[in-house]
């Protein structure tokens, strides 16, 4: 974009974007080079079962060309309206390989597992920003990323203290998606995913509820951590865009020596306040979740559920997280957490003694 335009300008030149990019066709080539290169990548994995040479040059490779298709599927998709056509060409029958090589490529675990080198973090931030814009326009693609464990991917995403603020929004907006599509009793696509990643076992788990989910998968410490204006991750890119030669700061290189130039502050702070918005939302969840009818086994384990995710929230202060959190918000950005504040000072004496002692008023 160039910033000489008018917003007048800009704003044709999106919709216009817009309208090229809502006939699928861009999205479903970019799925079609996904899965070729995760074709290239079990080739390249028999390959090396059987003693083939190159084998890191070619995963490296294959895992590379994914990335890229990724960082292009995301920046499409940050228009806007656009997550319905970018869902359908990834659940296509004919690309099979295209979202479980972008949910191992967002997965932050990965470079600790079977690959020769460290995913750059731009390629892991754009797959999740893609699976995210995904999930949240189509129920069924957020079923299809639950059976392939993708909540806990998103979870350790949010968890990793290295994340960038940009690339921990995206997994909040992602596990918003799906936890409520886990905790939906009437199936929106039919597939019954009650069960997807639960570590659980038993007919009665809380697993089915918001709360369940939250304080069993560790999620509300992940929340916790991504509020902390502390983070390494966030302190790093804010110091790059602060300094004085942040106009030449690269923030991520990949293993070719490649590098992503620095965002510009606005749109860091942007990330932040993203980042707020959506964890108060997943946080609301098990507040806005209907209950089982009283009296019933479902309900006994339902409110067991809520009374240790209250546990957890205010063992893991996430009432004073959120006090920090107000301080760069403004406009709508502030409807979500000031909302959540306001539910859990007025349900417990506990909430409003952190509140307070964090400086809420």
């Amino acid at each position: 974009s160039n910033s000489n335009q008018s917003a007048a300008s800009t704003g044709e030149s999106v919709a216009s974007a817009r309208a090229f990019l809502g006939d699928g066709k861009t999205f479903a080539e970019l799925a079609r080079v996904i899965d070729a290169a995760e074709g290239a990548e079990r080739s390249a994995m028999i390959g090396a079962a059987s003693g083939g040479g190159d084998v890191d040059e070619r995963l490296g490779n294959a895992r590379a060309v994914t990335g890229e298709a990724a960082r292009a599927l995301s920046a499409c998709a940050s228009l806007g309206a656009l997550g319905g056509s970018l869902g359908a060409a990834l659940v296509n029958k004919k690309v099979p390989g295209s979202i479980p090589a972008l949910v191992r490529l967002a997965d932050s675990r990965s470079g600790r597992a079977s690959l020769p080198y460290d995913v750059p973090r731009a390629h892991r931030t754009a797959a999740t920003a893609a699976l995210a814009a995904a999930a949240k326009a189509l129920p069924d693609f957020a079923g299809k990323l639950l059976r392939l464990d993708a909540l806990d991917v998103m979870r350790d995403a949010l968890a990793d203290d290295a994340s960038p603020p940009a690339r921990s929004a995206a997994a909040l907006s992602a596990l918003v998606s799906l936890v409520t599509r886990l905790c939906d009793p009437t199936r929106p696509d039919g597939d019954d995913v009650s069960g997807a990643g639960s570590n659980s076992n038993s007919e009665s788990s809380s697993i089915s509820t918001p709360a369940g989910v939250l304080a069993e998968r560790g999620l509300v410490a992940a929340c916790a951590a991504a509020l902390d204006p502390a983070r390494p991750g966030v302190v790093a890119a804010r110091t790059r865009l602060t300094s004085p030669d942040a106009s030449d700061v690269l923030l991520d290189e990949g293993p070719d020596g490649e590098a992503e130039e620095a965002n510009d502050l606005a749109d860091f702070e942007r990330a932040i306040a993203t980042t707020t918005r959506f964890a108060a939302r997943l946080l609301h969840l098990p507040f806005t979740h209907p209950l089982p009818a009283p009296g019933s086994a479902d309900a006994n384990v339902a409110e067991d559920a809520l009374r240790r995710y209250q546990e957890q929230l205010l063992s893991e202060a996430v009432v004073a997280g959120l006090v920090q959190a107000l301080d760069g918000l403004e406009g709508d950005d502030l409807v979500a957490p000031a909302g959540l504040l306001s539910q859990l000072v007025l349900r417990s004496s506990s909430y409003a003694r952190q509140f307070l002692e964090a400086g809420g008023l």
